[in-house]
């Protein structure tokens, strides 16, 4: 490379680095309904019993149940994707026996109770592809 050619090699590498930092700053808008893990520990030191992967919900008033969620209907607890639930070791929800494993985490909520549902019908979006062949466990709470 001769030195004539050096102006202008540095003239498209500036042009080259601004036009990167340009499109790196374009956001075509963020998701209004993250994601987000949660881990539940025994403690700081022990590995994760259980994770949680699950879309944060926006309320679009103050009332969420019964009106924004329906009552009654089965939901994907969170938004977009169904949430994901991972056991690390074996568990008990109420009296059923679950094995380690990954879970979608569907419920029904009521008035005064709701439906939690373990189903292995995994990668799915929202409740849309329920189904309740693939429960694996099923139990009200207050």
């Amino acid at each position: 490379m001769n030195n004539n050619n050096y102006p202008i090699t540095i003239v498209l590498g500036i042009i080259m680095m601004m036009s990167i930092t340009t499109n790196a700053q374009m956001f075509q808008g963020l998701d209004k309904n993250p994601h987000d893990i949660a881990y539940f520990k025994m403690n700081k030191s022990h590995v994760p019993t259980i994770k949680v992967v699950y879309g944060r919900p926006v309320a679009q008033d103050d009332q969420v149940f019964g009106t924004q969620v329906p009552y009654g209907k089965v939901w994907n607890t969170g938004s977009n994707e169904s949430t994901e639930v991972k056991f690390y070791q074996n568990m008990m929800l109420g009296n059923k026996f679950i094995k380690a494993g990954t879970y979608v985490l569907y419920t029904i909520p009521n008035k005064n109770y709701w439906t939690i549902i373990l189903n292995n019908k995994t990668d799915t979006y929202g409740a849309y592809f329920y189904d309740p062949k693939a429960d694996v466990a099923k139990i009200e709470v207050a």
